[in-house]
């Protein structure tokens, strides 16, 4: 058989919608869940989301992301080390703040360059900066939640 250039870019796309179905679509798929299942549902809405807007690089790390996730995860307290990680936990919870404030700086630069590219009428360059700050605001959100369940 032979493929054209147009028959495997549709059996690619396919496969990435095919593959895209398997995650979880929106936040609200994993609302019910807790631990471990809630990280993982957040990786898949995130594989999902930058799948649906061809950022095959962000897909894949975060396919590593939650391949460790649901290698490494566990519900299980730590209870004999617990005290002992306080310190650790807010040194974390200090730098998942940097990131959010990062994040959010980031949010706000591409919303500028977003409604500046509406003034000047470019639909390509609006569309472009409008899924960079969704991603954006999907970082800021995860960062958030994982801030959270600290």
């Amino acid at each position: 058989m032979q493929y054209t250039f147009k028959s495997l870019l549709l059996s690619v796309s396919g496969a990435a919608l095919l593959a895209g179905s398997a995650y979880a679509t929106t936040p609200a798929d994993c609302a019910g869940k807790t631990g471990c299942a809630k990280k993982v549902c957040e990786i898949e809405v995130q594989i999902g989301f930058a799948q649906s807007h061809n950022n095959t690089a962000q897909a894949t790390r975060l396919q590593a992301e939650l391949a460790a996730a649901k290698a490494n995860c566990s519900d299980a307290p730590a209870a004999a080390g617990q005290s002992s990680n306080m310190a650790h936990s807010d040194a974390e919870a200090a730098k998942l703040d940097k990131k959010i404030a990062e994040k959010q700086e980031d949010v706000a630069e591409a919303k500028a360059r977003m409604e500046k590219a509406q003034a000047e009428g470019r639909q390509d360059k609006v569309m472009k900066y409008k899924h960079k700050m969704e991603e954006k605001q999907m970082q800021v959100q995860h960062l958030q939640e994982k801030k959270g369940a600290m």
